[in-house]
């Protein structure tokens, strides 16, 4: 749902520069996985009823200072600090700590170029794309079976150019009769079929 006038302006209220924080880590809490270049940025949620709008206005825009939708920021300043070079987004989360509702968005520097490790797909930056009708090519029933429910549509987005082809090809590879994806904290389960995996700017 897209978010009001009202509500991006609330949202880039709460979510400023100024009111950020770096977070430690905390393996077993929130975060799948390390990387290097990574930053843990948080702020207090303060109003509970925009806690969901905040989600989505980072999901979009990744930073306050972002004008338009984005994966990515530059440069970003993090109370009196500034972090040179590029970031992306990896994943939104509502957390709690020590009792406090916080906001959470991990940063990760420059682009992405592994989906895969270590002959697992790493699903924590993955998004499930919505779709209205089954993928082009799909087999469908004629009784109306295999609607656009039964597909996932899962895209990872900031891939390094030159390494999109090396993506793509370790989805190829991976090696599992079946997949469990995990897309922004949901977990489809684990009767999931690779169908097909393309590249698409």
């Amino acid at each position: 749902m897209a978010l009001s006038e009202l509500q991006l302006n609330k949202c880039r209220e709460i979510l400023h520069w100024r009111k950020a924080f770096l977070l430690e880590r905390q393996e077993s809490v929130f975060i799948p996985m390390a990387e290097e270049g990574e930053l843990l940025v948080a702020w207090p949620e303060g109003n509970l009823d925009m806690g969901a709008a905040c989600v989505e206005f980072l999901e979009n825009f990744t930073w306050v200072t972002n004008t338009e939708p984005r994966r990515y920021v530059d440069a970003p300043q993090i109370g009196k600090e500034i972090f040179h070079g590029r970031y992306r987004q990896a994943f939104v989360r509502r957390i709690t700590v020590n009792k406090e509702p916080l906001i959470l968005l991990v940063l990760r520097e420059g682009y992405l170029t592994d989906v895969v490790r270590n002959g697992q797909i790493n699903w924590d930056e993955a998004r499930n794309e919505q779709r209205k009708e089954a993928p082009p090519g799909a087999l469908t029933d004629v009784d109306g079976g295999n609607t656009a429910s039964d597909f996932l549509t899962i895209k990872w987005q900031a891939i390094d150019p030159r390494r999109s082809e090396a993506c793509k090809q370790q989805l190829i590879a991976a090696n599992a009769d079946t997949f469990q994806p995990v897309v922004r904290g949901e977990t489809f389960g684990a009767n999931w079929h690779r169908l097909f995996v393309q590249d698409r700017p």
